[in-house]
């Protein structure tokens, strides 16, 4: 389709607050259902949990696991006690449900392999790293995503424990947050939507024509 044919207008942006992100108490790994495609969700958590544990507990923070409504918690939680220490067990939470803006308001950086999970910390000013090594899909979104500055591109699991470090080089300025948030004018809407044209036609439909409201009868003839 021409690109002059296409107009993207996201909701106004009210509800959505910016992050402090320093004072972010949570350090937040968002879960998928990567079954779904092929992957080992024991194997990814492997990579990722026990590493930001170890983060969290030497950066005195929490590490929630946000999980997909499509992962089972019951499932994700036993992997979960499975992979961590005891120690790495205490400061970690298992999160279920929709996803709520309380939970952004805490949150330091993120975590996810790929998931549009990233465009929303983007537009809060929250930092999202993308496991690039996890990823299966061979079309380069998180190549896109780093590229533009939306979320940070991690290479190897190994790269976790230098997240501080990073984070301290990092800098989301408000022209990612624009790039991936634009409101569109109540008017503007209004006219793509050519709201009470439909009105207008029914207008003059009564008017040129009686219309018949009756309830036509259904009941087979005999």
């Amino acid at each position: 389709m021409p690109h002059d044919k296409v107009e993207i207008g996201a909701p106004s942006q009210s509800d959505v607050g910016s992050v402090q992100t320093n004072h972010g108490s949570h350090i937040v790994f968002f879960s998928e259902s990567y079954e779904v495609g092929d992957g080992r969700a024991k194997d990814f958590y492997r990579d990722v949990l026990p590493r930001l544990a170890n983060l969290a507990i030497s950066e005195g923070r929490e590490l929630v696991v946000k999980l997909h409504p499509a992962e089972s918690a019951s499932e994700r939680h036993q992997m979960i006690r499975q992979l961590l220490r005891p120690e790495q067990l205490r400061i970690t939470r298992l999160v279920t449900g929709r996803l709520q803006e309380d939970l952004f308001q805490h949150t330091w950086f993120a975590v996810t392999v790929l998931s549009t999970i990233t465009t929303e910390c983007a537009v809060r000013g929250i930092p999202c790293f993308l496991c690039k090594w996890l990823e299966s899909w061979p079309y380069g979104y998180i190549e896109q995503f780093d590229k533009f500055g939306v979320g940070i591109r991690l290479d190897r699991p190994e790269e976790i424990s230098d997240i501080p470090q990073r984070l301290s080089r990092n800098v989301s300025g408000p022209e990612i947050q624009k790039n991936c948030w634009q409101p569109i004018a109540p008017a503007r809407l209004k006219h793509l939507l050519d709201i009470g044209g439909e009105d207008e036609l029914v207008r003059q439909s009564m008017d040129g024509a009686k219309i018949n409201t009756a309830t036509p009868d259904l009941r087979p003839k005999t």
